[in-house]
């Protein structure tokens, strides 16, 4: 099962990103996740994340705009 990552931007908006591929390190453990963000953008299908404790690689897939 794909869990959603929820993005809150400092402008007040939310986007949703369902993962590419699952993560379950992702949804087993609470120590959160890390992102290095080259430029200004991050772009469906062609970034990931790391999760914290587990150094697991997740690739993010389809963003899409809560609020």
């Amino acid at each position: 099962m794909r869990a959603p990552v929820l993005f809150y931007m400092r402008d007040g908006t939310i986007w949703q990103n369902d993962l590419a591929y699952p993560c379950p390190d992702l949804a087993n453990h609470n120590s959160g996740f890390s992102m290095t963000v080259h430029g200004q953008r991050v772009c469906n299908n062609q970034q990931s994340i790391t999760v914290v404790l587990t150094v697991m690689v997740c690739r993010l897939g389809v963003f899409h705009r809560v609020n």
